[in-house]
């Protein structure tokens, strides 16, 4: 993208990107160096495990299950994108 950028001319999206490649530097290198580098901290207890409530529970169960659905019988998805690809 930076080499379409200069090629056409278009300064401001040159610098937008560069911009936006600082920032994810910026924002991603210390979660590299405290999952690489850094020492882990020492925990003096560990907290008991407990069950998420079952509001958190539902879509996590009804995402997976229509996936699998999906994946088992992708007929109608595919269905579906036939006809809307076609126009009607």
């Amino acid at each position: 993208m930076l080499t379409g950028a200069i090629e056409t001319g278009q300064i401001i999206l040159l610098l937008v990107l560069l911009v936006s490649s600082f920032l994810n530097a910026a924002y991603f290198l210390p979660i590299v160096y405290r999952g690489f580098f850094a020492e882990a901290p020492r925990l003096a207890t560990v907290a008991a495990v407990e069950e998420a409530p079952l509001f958190c529970l539902i879509p996590l169960v009804t995402t997976a299950l229509v996936s699998a659905g999906l994946f088992f019988f992708p007929g109608l998805l595919l269905q579906l994108v036939r006809q809307t690809l076609s126009g009607g």
